[in-house]
């Protein structure tokens, strides 16, 4: 009789039993040892698979943090590959450029503090036995002309990971480019019509430049005069879209305001009236704060 001991990751649940199990060890380690409670709650409602993204209020508290991170999982003899700091390079370990660190989808330039999105380059083909296929450059227009359908133009939009909706001017635009081509109710391996590779070439021209551009990490400016922080919701519609964005702001020592783009969503209306987009948007906007203000997931 053989036992797997270690998750599999590809297995249905298995990043639901590493969340668990994290949980689970950070609640005995708090009873047990409360010296250790930093690194124990940041396992518990910090983590995401395996990363943990915490932030702490000083330098030092944050090696603390990560110290009693290490001490809290060696209760279960699962260890740290390495901790990354803002203003620090990253850890050989944790960098594949000596830059940047993946985090939660992005890449994070830990010495600058700021972050941008992980644009893989573009690919038609699907990897054979594990291999991702050489990546396109130049002008791709032939080789999208052949392989011109649905399934690979959402294949290319799903590329972009954008959680926090860092770059919702583009993805909305995408999703309205993607809803023509729903509206012509062709099947997924269907080639489509050739007025489409023009507008899908630029699509995926910009998109590709999206990884140029650089967010801050942090929302608190090194001039705030307290840690007080304030949302700006806001929120628009026409009648093929609405899109809402939500800013975080402090106030500054010289009396004017810091603004920072915190999270933003859109969605498909096509269909409605005005004033019935307008509502949506609004019920959009109600729910992305309510979601921000309660667990406080990207502060």
């Amino acid at each position: 009789l053989m036992c797997i001991i270690t998750v599999i990751y590809g297995i249905k649940p298995s990043g639901q039993q590493t969340i668990a199990a994290f949980r689970l060890l950070a609640d005995y380690c708090m009873k047990h040892f409360p010296e250790h409670e930093a690194g124990a709650m940041a396992l518990k409602m910090k983590a995401y698979m395996d990363d943990v993204a915490s932030s702490s209020n000083s330098p030092a508290e944050s090696r603390s943090t990560a110290e009693s991170i290490s001490f809290t999982l060696n209760l279960a003899n699962m260890a740290v590959k390495a901790f990354a700091h803002n203003g620090l390079p990253p850890p050989e370990e944790m960098s594949s450029d000596g830059i940047h660190v993946g985090l939660l989808g992005y890449l994070w330039d830990p010495q600058k503090d700021v972050i941008k999105l992980d644009i893989k380059p573009i690919t038609f083909e699907k990897p054979k036995k594990g291999k991702l296929p050489p990546p396109i450059s130049g002008d791709f227009s032939d080789i999208l002309l052949k392989t011109l359908t649905k399934r690979t133009l959402v294949s290319q939009c799903a590329k972009i990971f954008d959680p926090l909706g860092l770059v919702t001017p583009i993805t909305a635009k995408l999703k309205l480019d993607l809803h023509q081509v729903s509206d012509l109710k062709v099947k997924w391996d269907e080639k489509l019509p050739t007025k489409f590779l023009r507008v899908w070439v630029e699509n995926l021209q910009l998109a590709q430049k999206l990884s140029q551009f650089n967010y801050p990490r942090t929302l608190v400016p090194e001039d705030a005069a307290n840690t007080d922080l304030e949302y700006l919701v806001s929120s628009d519609a026409s009648i093929d879209i609405a899109v809402v964005t939500l800013h975080g702001r402090f106030l500054r020592k010289n009396g004017s305001y810091s603004c920072t783009l915190l999270a933003a969503k859109s969605k498909l209306v096509k269909g409605c009236s005005v004033p019935r987009a307008e509502l949506k948007a609004a019920v959009v906007a109600a729910t992305l704060y309510h979601i921000v203000k309660d667990r406080k997931s990207v502060v």
